[in-house]
């Protein structure tokens, strides 16, 4: 029991410690959790110390052994910013960032009275920023933070453009349910692909169009030829025929002459 309850302050001390400022010294994260990373590329360890801190308990989040886990609020550690489920997300990221376990929310929670859930109580600092994968409503993510569903709505808001080197992995911990109401993101490299489709199928249509113009102007200028070419001939071809006429006809003038085509 002695031993249980000194592990358990060890981890509670992880979540919390008295510095001058906001500090971590997690600042990278394993390539499965690069997602993670915020606008200011910030780890979700230093982001979730600048949230605790916003409550005027200066913080850190260090790195933690393998086989432990942060730990939720005390009674006495219970504010608003401990008892949210933005700061919740951020640490259990920050858990996961270093492939450590993390609490679910209920777990967590267990000594607030009072939760923000999917809300951040208080401003948010100016010298962080916190990403929107920190307001999934965990009630729909079988109360705990759903790495999946989160680095999928990172890569959707990410701001890298299509032709950006930098990669995110999607961690393959297993289907979404299909109940899911986070939209299905566009990778970088699909958008790509999708541009590269729309250009040829708009070159494939514009040359379809000039060749359907081109076909047809042939074609007339094709049956003009021929209609000229068939007015020529006739006109060479024809020979001068004297018209009939009868004996009381005879002073009509037999210079009054029809044509006979040899072509017909």
């Amino acid at each position: 029991m002695q031993i249980r309850q000194t592990r358990l302050a060890f981890l509670c001390a992880s979540v919390l410690v008295l510095v001058d400022g906001q500090e971590s010294n997690v600042k990278e994260c394993t390539s499965t959790y690069y997602w993670s990373l915020n606008a200011l590329d910030q780890t979700p360890c230093m982001v979730a110390a600048h949230l605790i801190a916003t409550c005027g308990r200066d913080a850190t989040m260090n790195s933690i052994p393998s086989g432990t886990h942060y730990l939720g609020p005390s009674a006495s550690a219970a504010n608003e910013c401990m008892c949210s489920s933005v700061t919740y997300s951020m640490v259990s990221a920050c858990a996961g960032c270093q492939e450590r376990i993390w609490e679910d929310w209920p777990t967590w929670s267990m000594n607030c009275k009072n939760k923000s859930l999917t809300t951040f109580p208080r401003v948010v600092p100016k010298t962080t920023q916190v990403p929107e994968w920190a307001s999934l409503n965990l009630s729909q993510t079988g109360n705990t933070f759903d790495a999946v569903k989160a680095s999928r709505v990172a890569i959707f808001f990410s701001p890298v453009s299509p032709t950006s080197s930098a990669t995110y992995t999607i961690i393959p911990l297993g289907i979404l349910p299909t109940s899911s109401s986070i939209p299905t993101p566009i990778s970088p490299s699909n958008r790509a692909h999708l541009n590269l489709g729309a250009i040829i199928g708009g070159v494939v249509g514009t040359v379809t169009v000039l060749m359907s113009i081109a076909i047809l102007l042939l074609w007339r200028f094709m049956q003009s030829l021929k209609q000229s070419e068939q007015k020529q001939y006739s006109t060479k071809d024809s020979v001068a025929f004297p018209k009939p006429y009868s004996k009381g006809s005879e002073t009509s003038s037999i210079s009054t002459l029809d044509t006979y085509s040899t072509a017909s």
